[in-house]
C-alpha cells in the first residue's frame, strides 16, 4: 500500500510531528519496509548480486542499536498475495520496472536479503510473525495493542490511527545519545527520532475529525482505488488559496484542492456521495462507491476485523487461521504454523493458494534467458508437493519471469508421484534427505562422508554447475567454493555471532586469529578489489552465471523447508558474496590453474583442503 504524495507532504510539514525520545518501550516494526531500507542504507554492492555479509553486518548493527538503548521490537512481514489480486497489475508495473533498471545497471535489491534478514531477527532472538497478506493492517492494530509506536517507511500508516504513533523511518537517528537524569543522577540512553498522530492532520477538520485523514487518503489515491477512478472529481475541484496552515508545493494542487474541499464536508457520509455525484457516467458511481469504501474499510483499526490478532500470536494463544489451497481444500497445519514463524519462504503460501509465482529480475544479461529458468527441475518437485492436495491433474503454475526486456506468463507442469503436504510430517528424515538430493541430481550414498551442510551446498553447486545456461565452466565452481570457504574462515576470524557454516566453524573455532593471517591476508587480496570493481570493470556474463547459483539456491532452500528442513539452513551471508564471486572468477579465468589461489585460501588447514577436494570432486563428477 501507499498514498500518493501523503509522506512527501508531511516530510515538508515538519510541524506535524514532534520530537521523540526513543528508549525503554516495545517499538513494532515493519519489517519488510524495514529489510530494504536497512539495503539502502548500507551502501552494500548490488551490482554483482548482492555482498550479504556486509548487509547482514548492517542489520545486526540495527538491532544491537535498539537494544542498547532497551527497545524491545516486535516485528511484521508480509504474507502472500491476495487472492483478490488487488495488487497483480502493480507487482507486474514493478517487474517490467526491474528489467529496466537492471539494463541500466541501477540498484537492484539482491536475491536473498529476506532470508538474511530473517535469520539475523531469529538469531538475535527478536519476535517476529509473518501474515496471511499484507501486513499493514494487522501491524496497526498490534502496536495499538501493545501500546507502543510503530516503525515504518510507508505512508499508509500516516492514516491510520495509531494512539502510541508512527516513528517515520528517515527520522530515526541511529546515533545513541547519552543523558544525565538530573533528579537521580542516573543516566539513560535513547534514539533522537519525530513522531506523528494522525490527529496532527484530523484537527484541520474539525467537522469530519479522524475520518478526515481516511478519506482525504482514499481520494488521494492508493492500493485500492485509482486515481483514474477520480478523474471527474478532481476535474470538478477549484483551485483556490490554502485554507490551512499548512506548505504546500506547486505541483500539489491536487492536494490543495483536496484539503480545501475538505474543509467544506459535514460528516463522511455526505461527503462520499458528493464524490460519487461529481462522476459523470453513472454507470461508472458504483464502481467509485466500492472503491471508496473498500480502502476505508481498509484503514479503519477495528479489530474485530482481524480474524487473526497479531498480539495473541505473540503470548502463543495464536487463532487458528482459514487459509485455503487453490481448489478449497484445507491447507495443513503445520505448513501455516511455518509460514506464520518464517519456517517456510511466505512465496510458497502464494503457489498454494494461487498457483501463481512472480519473479523480480535479479542483476543478470538481459540478452541471455532469465536466471530462474536454470532452476525448473527444483521448482517442478518443489510445485508438485505444493499442490498435491488439489485433484486437477490438469493443474499448472503460473511463472511471471523476464524473457528478454520483456515480462511473460509461462505454465509449468508440477511433478507427479511426490509426497503430499500433510505426508511430510511423517516422512523419516533419511526420506526428506534422500528425496532432496535426488531432486537436484545425487544419490545420498555419494555424499556419506560430508557434513550436512556440505551436503546441501555440495548439491546446490553441482545442480548450477550441470544445469546453467550458457554453461559454466571449472573457475566457477572453484569461485563459489573459495567464496564459501573465504566468508566462513572470515566469519571466524571477526567474531561474527551466530554466523558461520559448521563444517568450518569445528575445523578452526579453536585456532587463535593469529594462526589464520595468511589465510586473511589472501581474502582481503580479493575483497581490497572491491574498489575496483565498479560498472567499467564488471562482466555481466560472470554475474549472470552467480544469478543462476542465487536462483539455484533460493529453489533448493524453498526445497529443504517444505520437507521440513531435513538439512540444516545456511544463511546466504555465510556463502555468497557477489564482489567475492566476481573477483574470484576473473583471477581464476586469467591463471592456468586456480590450485595455487586454493592452497593459499587454505594454507595450513588441511582439514578444510580435504573437504574441498571432495566437494569439488563431486560437483565436477
Amino acid at each position: 500500500m501507499g498514498v500518493r504524495g501523503l509522506r512527501k507532504f508531511i516530510k515538508k510539514n515538519q510541524g506535524l510531528m514532534k520530537d521523540f525520545e526513543l528508549c525503554g518501550a516495545k517499538l513494532v516494526i515493519d519489517g519488510n519496509n524495514l529489510l530494504y531500507h536497512l539495503f539502502d542504507a548500507s551502501g552494500t554492492d548490488y551490482l554483482h548480486g548482492g555482498d550479504y555479509m556486509q548487509y547482514a553486518a548492517q542489520v545486526q548493527a540495527f538491532f544491537q542499536t535498539l537494544q542498547s538503548c532497551h527497545v524491545s521490537p516486535f516485528i511484521v512481514f508480509d504474507g502472500g498475495h491476495d487472492p483478490g489480486d488487488l495488487k497483480l497489475q502493480k507487482r507486474l508495473s514493478r517487474a517490467k520496472d526491474r528489467i529496466a533498471d537492471v539494463e541500466r545497471l541501477k540498484t537492484v535489491p539482491p536475491l536473498l536479503i529476506y532470508e538474511v534478514f530473517r535469520q539475523v531477527v531469529d538469531n538475535f532472538g527478536i519476535p517476529f510473525v509473518v501474515c496471511d497478506l499484507d501486513a499493514d493492517h494487522d501491524a496497526a492494530v498490534l502496536a495499538n495493542d501493545m501500546s507502543c509506536p510503530l516503525l515504518s517507511f510507508d505512508s499508509d500508516f500516516f492514516v491510520f490511527k495509531l494512539q502510541y504513533g508512527l516513528i517515520p523511518f528517515e527520522t530515526l537517528d541511529m546515533n545513541v545519545v547519552y543523558k544525565m537524569e538530573d533528579h537521580t543522577g542516573s543516566s539513560k540512553t535513547y534514539l533522537k527520532c519525530k513522531i506523528y498522530f494522525s490527529d496532527a492532520l484530523s484537527r484541520f477538520f474539525p467537522r469530519l475529525g479522524s475520518d478526515a485523514v481516511i478519506l482525504m487518503a482514499t481520494l488521494l489515491g492508493n492500493d485500492h482505488i485509482t486515481r483514474d477512478l477520480l478523474y471527474d472529481f478532481y476535474r470538478s475541484l477549484r483551485l483556490g488559496p490554502a485554507r490551512i496552515p499548512l506548505k504546500f508545493e506547486r505541483k500539489e494542487t491536487d492536494i490543495l484542492k483536496l484539503f480545501n474541499w475538505l474543509l467544506e464536508q459535514e460528516d463522511l457520509t455526505t461527503a462520499i456521495d458528493e464524490v460519487i455525484q461529481r462522476t459523470r457516467n453513472p454507470e461508472k458511481r458504483g464502481e467509485v462507491r466500492a472503491a471508496i469504501m473498500t480502502s476505508i474499510d481498509q484503514y479503519t483499526l477495528e479489530p474485530l476485523k482481524c480474524k487473526f490478532r497479531l498480539s495473541e500470536h505473540f503470548d502463543d494463544h495464536a487463532q487458528k487461521r482459514d487459509v485455503k489451497s487453490y481448489e478449497g481444500n484445507a491447507i495443513p497445519e503445520w505448513v501455516k504454523r511455518w509460514h506464520e514463524t518464517g519456517k517456510i519462504s511466505m512465496v510458497l503460501q502464494n503457489i498454494i493458494v494461487l498457483r501463481r509465482n512472480i519473479f523480480m529480475s535479479q542483476m543478470e544479461d538481459i540478452r541471455s534467458m532469465s536466471s530462474y529458468r536454470c532452476a525448473v527441475p527444483i521448482r517442478k518437485i518443489l510445485y508438485g508437493i505444493l499442490t498435491s492436495s488439489d485433484s486437477d491433474p490438469n493443474r499448472r503454475i503460473k511463472e511471471i519471469d523476464r524473457d528478454g526486456q520483456n515480462v511473460e506468463e509461462m505454465y509449468l507442469a508440477p511433478a507427479t508421484g511426490v509426497p503430499k503436504l500433510c505426508e511430510i510430517p511423517n516422512l523419516t528424515i533419511d526420506e526428506r534427505q534422500t528425496m532432496f538430493l535426488e531432486t537436484l541430481g545425487l544419490h545420498p550414498t555419494l555424499l556419506r562422508n560430508l557434513p550436512d551442510d556440505a551436503k546441501l551446498l555440495t548439491s546446490v553447486i553441482r545442480f548450477v554447475f550441470h544445469n546453467s545456461q550458457p554453461s559454466m565452466d571449472e573457475n566457477h565452481v572453484h569461485a563459489m567454493l573459495c567464496c564459501l570457504f573465504a566468508i566462513n574462515i572470515k566469519l571466524q576470524v571477526e567474531d561474527m555471532k551466530g554466523f558461520g557454516l559448521s563444517m568450518i566453524k569445528e575445523v578452526i573455532s579453536g585456532r587463535a586469529s593469529g594462526e589464520l593471517e595468511d589465510n586473511m591476508e589472501y581474502i582481503n587480496v580479493f575483497l581490497g578489489q572491491e574498489r575496483r570493481a565498479d560498472k567499467r570493470h564488471t562482466r555481466i556474463n560472470v554475474i549472470d552465471a552467480f544469478a543462476q547459483y542465487q536462483a539455484c539456491f533460493m529453489a533448493a532452500f524453498d526445497l529443504n523447508q517444505i520437507l521440513m528442513c531435513p538439512f540444516p539452513n545456511v544463511n546466504p551471508a555465510e556463502i555468497i558474496h557477489g564482489t567475492l564471486l566476481h573477483n574470484m572468477y576473473l583471477e581464476f579465468e586469467r591463471k592456468s590453474s586456480p590450485d595455487h589461489r586454493v592452497n593459499e585460501l587454505l594454507h595450513g588447514l588441511p582439514e578444510l583442503s580435504e573437504l574441498y577436494n571432495k566437494m569439488l570432486s563431486l560437483i565436477l563428477s
